[in-house]
């Protein structure tokens, strides 16, 4: 069971970016220019961390990239484009990490506790992303329109880790004792409150908490299959 639990956790948390980023970009102008791209970027990247996301104006993040809101607005249709394209890179990255820091361990608990320490390891040394997550969910909560592409790719999400587990199960010989977009919901819960309690009390969060309460969530939703 261990070395299922094991599985779950990283194909679960390598394919869906499972806590820091649920929006992919909606597109850049057709204008879009790489070498600006990223410079405008790496500069909201900084202002977003320094001032958070209201905080900080097009104008502002213009001046720091040094080039014109025309510019930005070329390469992005907006604020909310350019926060989604910066949580997908960003997530691009993290997700890299995590998968190479897993595939260092031998045997299966020790790929899970590794994978699960890249992420706490992120929590711990960038709290401002995460809480970056949590002002884009309040804004897309009160925005109808953000608020449908923010659900839609929440579904997909919850979706895809469900029919993860669903297949992995399946492989191992196991049958879901609950349903698999439940399970989905379940392991998304679990990360995000994690992440919100690290951030505000870190010392009461420790490292293993997040290893241990996944793997009981997804043993508790399966069992052996009976012939």
């Amino acid at each position: 069971m261990a070395a299922m639990s094991t599985s779950l956790w990283i194909t679960t948390l390598l394919s869906n970016d499972v806590i820091i980023g649920r929006v992919k970009a909606t597109g850049a102008g057709a204008r879009a220019e790489p070498e600006i791209s990223e410079q405008v970027l790496e500069a909201a990247a900084r202002l977003f961390a320094r001032a958070g996301y209201q905080a900080a104006s097009l104008r502002d993040i213009a001046s720091e990239a040094g080039c014109t809101t025309g510019a930005i607005y070329s390469n992005f249709r907006g604020k909310p484009d350019l926060l989604v394209a910066l949580f997908e890179r960003h997530n691009q990255r993290l997700a890299t990490e995590i998968a190479t820091a897993a595939a260092r361990g031998r045997e299966p608990e020790s790929q899970l506790a590794r994978g699960a320490e890249r992420w706490m390891r992120f929590l711990r040394e960038e709290p401002s992303w995460y809480a970056l997550l949590i002002e884009f969910w309040v804004l897309a909560v009160r925005d109808p329109e953000l608020k449908l592409q923010y659900a839609e790719r929440f579904r997909a999400v919850r979706t895809g880790i469900g029919r993860l587990i669903e297949e992995r199960a399946r492989e191992l010989g196991l049958k879901l004792t609950v349903p698999a977009n439940e399970l989905g919901s379940s392991v998304i819960a679990l990360a995000d409150g994690i992440a919100l309690q690290r951030l505000v009390e870190p010392d009461a969060v420790p490292d293993a908490l997040l290893v241990r309460t996944l793997v009981s969530v997804l043993e508790s939703g399966t069992s052996p299959q009976v012939d």
